[in-house]
C-alpha cells in the first residue's frame, strides 16, 4: 500500500510516506499481512502534533491484535494531560491498551502485537516502544554525512535486561532458530521478542535531523539502523514514499538470500524541515 508521496502536516514541516508489504512462506505464497500502521495528523486537535505507530502482530490473531492496539493506542493518548505530562499518559495508555487487549473479543492467548509509536509534538520525539519494531533518526553531520541514531532499544530475549526480567517471572530463554521466549515448565509460546504490547524516551530535533524512520523488524532482522539510514539518504530526492520502497525492496532482497520466509515488512518515514 503506497499513499500520495506528498502527504504534509498541517502545522508541523513534516512530510511522510508509507508502505507495508506482506511476506511468504516457504511455497512463496502470500500470507496475510499481520502488521499494521498509522500516522495522525493534527493529533489530539493540536496543530503542532503528530502521531505515528507501527504494530507488528504474531500467532493465530496477529493481524487482529496489531489492528486493535493501532486503533485503540492513539485514543488512550488523546487526553488533556498530555501537554503537561506525556510522559505519563503515553506509559498509561500503553499499559491500558494492553488491558484492554486482554479483555477483548480477540484470543491473545498466544496472540499478539509489538509497537513503536511516537508523538511527535514541535520539534520534540516522545517514543513508546514494546517489542523489537524501531524507530531511527537520520542526524546530519558536518562533514555532510547522516548517521543512524537508534531511538528505541529492541526487546529482544537475549538482551540480559530482558533475560533477567523474564527469568524472574517465571519464563525461560533458548534458542529456537533465534532466542525465544518460554514458559517454565511448557515449550510455548516461543515468542522471538522479549515483549508484545515500554521504553520512554524522548529527543529534540532541529535543522541537522533529516528524517525519522519507523518499522517492523520485517526490516530490521537483516539490515543495520545504519543501512536502512544509508537507503534513505541516497533516495531522498525522490520523495518519502520512494526511500520506503527502496528500504522494502532491499529487505525484501535480504530475507530471501537468508531465508526461505519472507516477514511481512511495514515502514514509516517522515521528512523533517525543522529550522
Amino acid at each position: 500500500l503506497c499513499p500520495d508521496p506528498h502527504e504534509e502536516a498541517v502545522g508541523l514541516p513534516v512530510r511522510w510516506g508509507y508502505m507495508s508489504r506482506p511476506g511468504n512462506d516457504p511455497m512463496k505464497r502470500v500470507k496475510e499481512n499481520q502488521d499494521t500502521y498509522i500516522v495522525l495528523d493534527r493529533f489530539a486537535g493540536r496543530d503542532d502534533q503528530l502521531f505515528v505507530g507501527v504494530f507488528d502482530g504474531h500467532g493465530p490473531n496477529g493481524a487482529k491484535a496489531s489492528r486493535f492496539v493501532r486503533d485503540e493506542l492513539p485514543t488512550s493518548w488523546s487526553t488533556d494531560h498530555l501537554a503537561k505530562e506525556p510522559f505519563t499518559v503515553i506509559n498509561k495508555g500503553c499499559l491500558a491498551t494492553n488491558q484492554k487487549l486482554s479483555v477483548s473479543d480477540i484470543d491473545v492467548y498466544v496472540s499478539g502485537t509489538t509497537g513503536i509509536s511516537t508523538l511527535i509534538r514541535g520539534p520534540k520525539l516522545y517514543v513508546a516502544n514494546v517489542g523489537d519494531s524501531r524507530a531511527v533518526l537520520g542526524r546530519q553531520f558536518h562533514d555532510g554525512s547522516i548517521a543512524a541514531v537508534d531511538l528505541s532499544r529492541d526487546h529482544k530475549p537475549d538482551d540480559p535486561e530482558e533475560m533477567a526480567r523474564i527469568v524472574a517471572n517465571g519464563g525461560r530463554v533458548f534458542e529456537w532458530g533465534v532466542p525465544r521466549v518460554w514458559l517454565r515448565d511448557v515449550d510455548m509460546p516461543g515468542l522471538a521478542m522479549a515483549r508484545s504490547f515500554g521504553d520512554l524516551a524522548a529527543e529534540t530535533v532541529g535543522a541537522a535531523d533529516k528524517f525519522a524512520i519507523w518499522a517492523s523488524d520485517g526490516v530490521w532482522e537483516f539490515m543495520t539502523s545504519q543501512e536502512v539510514v544509508d537507503i534513505v539518504t541516497s533516495n531522498m530526492a525522490k520523495g518519502p514514499t520512494a526511500c520506503c520502497e527502496a528500504v522494502v525492496a532491499e529487505s525484501t532482497k535480504r530475507w530471501h538470500q537468508e531465508e526461505d520466509v519472507v516477514d511481512d515488512t511495514t515502514i514509516v518515514i517522515t521528512f523533517f524541515s525543522f529550522p
